[in-house]
Order: structure tokens, then C-alpha cells, then sequence
């Protein structure tokens, strides 16, 4: 019994399923790397569909937070005005 790259392979001493061992492993293993590296094709082609999807998304997004942080600025600056303003002595 060997062991190799996380497959357990049973050898015999017929040299012949030897041979037949071996193609099979290479075909295993052509067959997994070809889908390894169609799912990572498909894995980079639907993380750049998403990307673009939601790209708009985000910018809207972060306008919207920007206006936000704007008018929240204004309010804090008015209110600190005010509250200076009403702490000072009142001219009558």
C-alpha cells in the first residue's frame, strides 16, 4: 500500500495492473486539476460579474453617506452655535 498525494493506491506485484494503476492515477489526476482549474476560471469570471454589479451599488451608497455626514456636520455646527450662544451673558 502506498501512499501518495492523499490517495491510497493497493499495488500488486503483476506488473501489468501497475501500468493500469498509474494511467488511471494520471487520469484522476487530469481529470481533477482540469476541474480545479475550471472552478477557479468560474470563480474569477462570477467575482468580476458581481464586482460590476455591485460597484454602482456601493457608489450610490457612499453619496448617500456623504450627504449624510454633511447635514449631520451642519447640525452639530448649528447647535454648537446655539448652545455657545446661550451660555454668554445676554445683552439687555
Amino acid at each position: 500500500m502506498k501512499h501518495r498525494s492523499g490517495l491510497i493506491v493497493l499495488t500488486c506485484l503483476s506488473a501489468g495492473h501497475l501500468k493500469a494503476v498509474s494511467h488511471v492515477k494520471m487520469f484522476e489526476s487530469r481529470v481533477f486539476q482540469t476541474a480545479r482549474w475550471s472552478a477557479l476560471l468560474l470563480g474569477v469570471f462570477y467575482g468580476k460579474q458581481r464586482f460590476e454589479y455591485l460597484k454602482p451599488i456601493a457608489e450610490e451608497e457612499r453619496r448617500v453617506e456623504e450627504a449624510e455626514k454633511k447635514a449631520r456636520e451642519e447640525q452639530e455646527r448649528i447647535y454648537k452655535q446655539l448652545s455657545e450662544g446661550n451660555t454668554g451673558p445676554h445683552p439687555h
